[in-house]
């Protein structure tokens, strides 16, 4: 029984093997209890959780890559970063092969 859900910690969208899961990875649930214990350690996991839930409906989630925009814009960023360096190989590479003919050019004359 797969579930799709959203992680409470990081925002991103996972399958849940369990009914009652919050959380996508072992990074986030560590992190998660990190937070609890030094914040929320006087409240049971479903009122923690509810706290949460209503921070990140206010705006004030204490992850600060929560935020879904945040995470597009790193996607996005993680995209172009990519782009720029494949162009950048691509001019190199072209730039070797000028030199390359220019070389071949002074040898033959």
């Amino acid at each position: 029984m797969a579930i799709t859900r959203q992680c409470v910690w990081c925002s991103a969208s996972f399958t849940a093997n369990r009914q009652h899961a919050k959380l996508c990875c072992n990074t986030c649930t560590v992190a998660w209890h990190r937070y609890k214990k030094a914040h929320l350690d006087w409240l049971t996991s479903k009122e923690a959780f509810e706290v949460l839930s209503n921070m990140a409906q206010e705006g004030r989630h204490p992850n600060p890559l929560f935020a879904p925009e945040q995470r597009a814009f790193k996607e996005f960023e993680a995209e172009v970063y990519a782009k720029a360096s494949e162009a950048l190989s691509t001019y190199n590479s072209f730039l070797e092969k000028v030199i390359e003919y220019g070389q071949e050019e002074e040898r033959s004359n």
